[in-house]
């Protein structure tokens, strides 16, 4: 017979608090307690639920014990995803492990833009993700669909995870990952097919975050993520003018490159687009919002 333990009210309240002690906002800090009720009880599982005393269910002593190891790590701001080694997006389930970059909900408004334009275009699209991470967006497109889409990123670490998250959800067949890293010197890896290939669509959420913008975030960020997938420059650029300049060769006339910049850069990008290096070869073809109705997106158009 299962050994259960009632898991006392009091015990999540106590979490709460610690997790506000530790800087945690309340909302944050309850979305976390109900993501960590969820997967150890395998099913949806809330605050609220557990909350009432005469409403309380039995937990097993591993469960319990999963609980509060669970809970002291939120408390010291390791992100919930890493603690529970699994995320969803777009309507798959992928790994997560430290220090590769989580997967933010904007980007899942990324893939549907992406998927919008992939449904006006023929079905052999050649597809490029710079920057591939977990592979959350190759593999988000690749099963919506059900075309072929390779993924780069300078970290081995994320290749290789993103290889894993392909073969967990059978999808290997339908992504490839390689080490590669964008400079404004071009493509730089030891997998020669990639040094000349050019492609449909290029799709990228690059590191947007400047120097300055970097003091204010989140520890959760700075203590845990790769800051190689977060910062670029003083403006928050850097990383984004190496994939314009590499879409001026290896992005297909009349392809398009589809961008995740903050909030600030949709003005400065077309500014760029201006000058003589790219005005005859690159426009701004639209510019999305996200989910929050802010302009998160570029779409650019190479014209020659």
């Amino acid at each position: 017979m299962r050994k259960t333990v009632v898991y006392s009210p009091r015990r999540l309240q106590y979490w709460l608090r610690a997790f506000h002690d530790a800087g945690i906002g309340t909302d944050e800090a309850r979305a976390s307690l109900n993501c960590i009720l969820t997967s150890v009880v395998g099913r949806r599982s809330t605050l609220e639920m557990y909350s009432n005393q005469a409403e309380r269910s039995p937990f097993s002593a591993l469960q319990v014990k999963r609980i509060d190891e669970y809970c002291e790590k939120r408390a010291s701001r390791l992100p919930v995803q890493y603690i529970l080694g699994e995320w969803d997006f777009h309507n798959i389930t992928l790994k997560m492990q430290p220090p590769i970059f989580i997967p933010r909900p904007e980007t899942e408004n990324l893939v549907d833009i992406v998927l919008s334009h992939l449904k006006r275009t023929p079905k052999s699209s050649t597809i490029l993700d710079i920057g591939c991470g977990t592979g959350a967006i190759c593999l988000a497109l690749a099963n919506a669909a059900q075309m072929h889409c390779t993924g780069v990123d300078k970290n081995p670490k994320a290749v290789k995870l993103a290889k894993e998250n392909a073969a967990n959800l059978n999808l290997a067949h339908c992504v490839t990952f390689h080490e590669a890293k964008i400079s404004s010197h071009g493509i730089d890896t030891a997998y020669s097919p990639l040094l000349n290939a050019v492609y449909d669509v290029i799709v990228s959420n690059p590191p947007y975050i400047s120097t300055e913008e970097a003091k204010d975030l989140e520890p959760e960020i700075l203590r845990y993520e790769d800051h190689g997938a977060l910062f670029a420059g003083p403006h928050g650029l850097d990383m984004v003018q190496n994939i314009l300049r590499y879409s001026r060769t290896n992005l297909r006339v009349g392809g398009h490159l589809f961008l995740e910049v903050g909030l600030s850069h949709p003005p400065l990008i077309r500014n760029i687009l201006r000058t003589p290096e790219y005005d005859q070869l690159l426009r701004l073809h639209a510019v999305h919002s996200d989910f929050t109705l802010r302009d998160r997106f570029v779409e650019i158009e190479r014209i020659k």
